[in-house]
């Protein structure tokens, strides 16, 4: 006896038939038991990772699984990772990025109850992607060094990226040294990263021809800086020396305290310095600059020239506001 069902599609015997699905190219459909579609990966065999293969290095494995997945068009992250007593590994799994599922998004924001009895705003559940994708590979070291794939699942519980957004996953985005070089401009111009990745944008003639997204530009800004404010201090002296080699009127002078941090700076350029000769009769002394980020006190000299406009003699940059750096200032604008 056959029945039909438009919700469940034919049944015959008390077996459900799914309708027949047209495979895309670059992955075959497939069923598992619970009528689950699943992709698998076609690539070719030389790139395919296969069970029991031997790699000298654990890097090296971990580079054809991503290779191979940048080919296939899906996203790789790192799982769990053992270590022995010597803390060398000795086994590592990499995973889909899809794999697993998250529990974010599905409870309603708002109040919730504390241990303490006070209430509290819960922060905001972020949506997840995951889909709890299956595909993984296990690598497991040998007697020998060596590393073995031990675990290999290639069927995935998602479709894969086409071929025009390939582009797009985060194992292909990566900025060249033309664009770290551009963006590093960028930082200097006080240029913001999504400024610089619309004009990168407009260089290239679309967002696919970049090979990164708002998120590198983003990313790469963030190390430049982080690196600036480590070794700022020697980065700014080294500036000055430079001008000061070029031109031997720019003058400057700095100390450093205890711990090698710059205590106290002053600069003047020639422009400055031949303005003083002309508007030093009159002379404004500022220090109610501060600079937040750096904690230190930015003090000013300033006077009028002829057409009653502000112009700047010099620049002094402190840490404190003591008799003594005001001493230090006086002393190095008289040499100056």
């Amino acid at each position: 006896m056959t029945t039909s069902n438009s919700d469940a599609g034919d049944l015959t015997d008390g077996l459900a038939m799914i309708p027949d699905t047209e495979s895309e190219p670059g992955f075959a459909v497939g069923l598992t038991t619970t009528d689950q579609q699943q992709w698998t990966p076609i690539v070719d065999a030389s790139i395919q990772p296969t069970w029991g293969r031997l790699f000298k290095t654990l890097n090296e494995g971990i580079q054809c699984y991503i290779n191979y997945a940048r080919i296939s068009g899906f996203d790789v992250r790192h799982n769990s990772v053992k270590r022995d007593r010597g803390g060398e590994i000795y086994s590592r799994y990499l995973v889909c990025s899809l794999q697993g599922v998250k529990g974010g998004g599905n409870k309603p924001r708002g109040y919730e109850q504390t241990l303490g009895g006070k209430e509290r705003w819960e922060r905001c559940r972020r949506l997840s992607n995951r889909v709890n994708c299956g595909a993984r590979i296990g690598f497991t070291k040998k007697s020998s060094g060596e590393f073995k794939v031990s675990v290999l699942v290639e069927e995935q519980t998602h479709k894969l990226c086409s071929e025009s957004s390939k582009v797009f996953m985060r194992i292909n985005r990566q900025l060249d040294v033309v664009q770290q070089v551009f963006l590093s401009n960028c930082v200097k111009a006080n240029i913001g990263a999504s400024t610089g990745l619309r004009f990168c944008k407009e260089a290239t003639g679309s967002y696919a021809n970049i090979g990164a997204t708002d998120v590198e530009f983003h990313n790469f800004k963030r190390d430049v800086q982080t690196y600036v404010d480590v070794a700022d201090g020697e980065m700014i002296i080294a500036t000055f020396k430079a001008k000061h080699e070029v031109c031997s009127d720019f003058f400057f002078e700095y100390d450093l305290d205890e711990e090698n941090p710059v205590s106290r700076l002053f600069w003047a350029d020639p422009l400055s310095r031949r303005k003083f000769s002309c508007y030093g009769d009159h002379i404004s002394f500022d220090a109610t600059y501060g600079a937040n980020r750096y904690s230190m006190v930015f003090v000013s000299f300033t006077g009028v020239d002829n057409h009653k406009r502000c112009i700047t003699f010099r620049a002094d940059l402190l840490t404190k506001e003591d008799a003594d750096l005001y001493s230090w200032l006086l002393e190095k604008f008289i040499s100056a």
